[in-house]
């Protein structure tokens, strides 16, 4: 293969000061269609080629890499290719633009693969409560066991649970459930029992594209949760065993973790060397001759 058939760039965004990443904004997706899988794409690279020259002057915008702005890094040795590596550590939280929307869809594609077939919302009462904060650590263990319970009567039930809140900061949990049949009045009865609460929303979800939908919704209008930062949970057996076949890893020696963006590191480190990106997160240090191929489908090496 040759280097040519490396992915491919894509046109620069408009640069952003690190501090000024985050804020209000949200991460924003648009529908996700039956042949869109998340998983299986590319990485992207805003290099003007995956094969570049390392110096301070190009890294002056830090966004160049199209990678976490909050990533260290992670240094080694390529047994394959016998040279250096470098490899970005996102941060993978739910508040960073980059990585949030990559959670979301990989989320997104696993809930399509696992089925779900109804969609129930389950509301607090803002007057059981003195706050927020005490209306989670009231309800927030009775998800779980309120399962439990319809499990004795109507078998297997897994599920996808949402926490969101309202403008007023209450919370409220939406489950993606796959099931036989719920009554209402039974789901409504055992939430009650459990929180004081009446309101509860149940209803079929007929297409699993319609349910992957409803997460990348929800989860793409995530607000920070001043006093959780879990905002999901998932039943044992709600996701389908991944049946991929298994992609090429490399082998690192020498690993080595530096509490430094990669774009500085490269920078400060290796102005003049080589770089080849191999993936969304790896990057070869005047990689051989032999090495300059086509990046290789890869699995994360870290």
């Amino acid at each position: 293969m040759q280097l040519t058939n490396c992915i491919p760039p894509r046109p620069l965004s408009p640069a952003r000061p690190p501090d000024q990443q985050f804020g209000s904004e949200r991460p924003t997706l648009g529908r996700i269609e039956p042949d869109d899988d998340p998983t299986n794409r590319p990485a992207l690279t805003t290099a003007k080629s995956p094969q570049f020259i390392a110096s301070a002057n190009y890294f002056k915008n830090w966004r160049h890499l199209d990678i976490c702005p909050r990533s260290t890094s992670m240094t080694a040795l390529c047994e394959e290719y016998r040279c250096r590596a470098l490899i970005a550590l996102s941060c993978k939280q739910w508040d960073c633009r980059y990585c949030a929307p990559i959670k979301i869809r990989k989320l997104a594609a696993q809930t399509r693969d696992a089925r779900p077939n109804r969609l129930l919302t389950l509301t607090i009462d803002p007057s059981l409560w003195a706050s927020p904060l005490d209306s989670f650590d009231g309800t927030r263990h009775s998800v779980p066991e309120m399962i439990t319970r319809l499990r004795r009567k109507y078998g297997e039930i897994e599920y996808f649970r949402v926490t969101e809140i309202t403008k007023k900061g209450w919370p409220h949990y939406h489950l993606l459930i796959r099931s036989d049949y719920l009554p209402h009045e039974q789901v409504q009865h055992v939430w009650q029992s459990l929180t004081g609460a009446t309101i509860v929303d149940i209803r079929q979800v007929k297409n699993s594209f319609d349910s992957c939908n409803y997460l990348t919704k929800y989860l793409s209008k995530l607000h920070k949760i001043p006093w959780t930062a879990r905002h999901l949970s998932v039943s044992h057996n709600f996701f389908q065993p991944d049946t991929r076949p298994p992609r090429t890893k490399l082998s690192f020696l020498e690993s080595k973790r530096v509490a430094q963006h990669p774009s500085s590191l490269l920078a400060e480190n290796h102005e003049g060397s080589r770089v080849l990106r191999m993936s969304a997160q790896l990057f070869l240090l005047d990689p051989p001759t032999d090495a300059e191929l086509a990046a290789p489908k890869l699995d994360e090496p870290f």
